[in-house]
């Protein structure tokens, strides 16, 4: 399930432009296209190739769906990624661009099965694709694992365009974060980063954020 409030988000108007950065496999994605309606658009990216045939099954039987095999950080190209070790009921969610530090005093499964390298964007770039033609994002559901500052520095300009984002943290202060991983950051630390936005409601370990300088983007008019 959603939570509630994402769920009203999704359902509040048609033809939203919604991305997905961490899809694991995919079951979240099926569930944010379940409360789009009209000529929505929902990008996912995923950078785990043990979890694409997942998310590819899920893509396939929807066409509003684009499936990215690809990472989002502040780089556009090829980038370290260490993949994680699956959890006790065998799901690959736990991968990261972002160094592992020591997660096992929390999760004692987590432990890092390799590294590789993968593809990722920038969603400035990503955005700018003359093909794409992304102007603005109603919503962004974020399961980055500690890389959400690096997404943030990577999308300064389409995120003046984002409306809302749910965003993983680790701890509320500054002195509570980088534990996980090099650079999982706190909610103070992303509030900094994005200082027109404001916290609509905090989660265990997820927040949702709202940009209050947000407008809506003016229809296209034929002729």
């Amino acid at each position: 399930m959603l939570p509630t409030e994402v769920a009203a988000i999704l359902n509040a108007k048609p033809d939203q432009t919604v991305f997905e950065l961490g899809a694991c496999n995919g079951y979240h994605t099926a569930l944010l296209a379940s409360h789009c309606s009209g000529n929505y658009r929902l990008f996912t990216f995923e950078p785990d190739h043990r979890n694409h045939p997942q998310v590819a099954t899920v893509a396939a039987q929807n066409s509003r769906i684009t499936f990215i095999r690809a990472a989002v950080g502040n780089v556009t190209g090829g980038v370290p990624f260490y993949l994680a070790h699956p959890d006790p009921g065998n799901a690959i969610g736990s991968s990261s661009i972002s160094p592992f530090k020591d997660q096992t005093k929390a999760f004692p499964w987590c432990t890092v099965d390799g590294q590789i390298t993968v593809e990722s964007w920038r969603l400035d770039d990503f955005c700018r694709s003359l093909a794409l033609r992304v102007e603005h994002i109603d919503f962004i559901w974020m399961d980055v694992q500690g890389a959400e500052r690096l997404v943030f520095e990577g999308a300064q300009e389409i995120l003046k365009h984002t409306h809302y984002i749910f965003t993983e943290f680790e701890g509320t202060r500054k002195d509570n974060e980088g534990t996980c991983y090099e650079h999982s950051s706190s909610l103070e630390r992303l509030m900094e980063m994005l200082p027109d936005w404001q916290v609509v409601k905090i989660y265990e370990w997820d927040a949702l954020l709202v940009n209050t300088k947000f407008t809506e983007p003016v229809p296209a008019t034929s002729g």
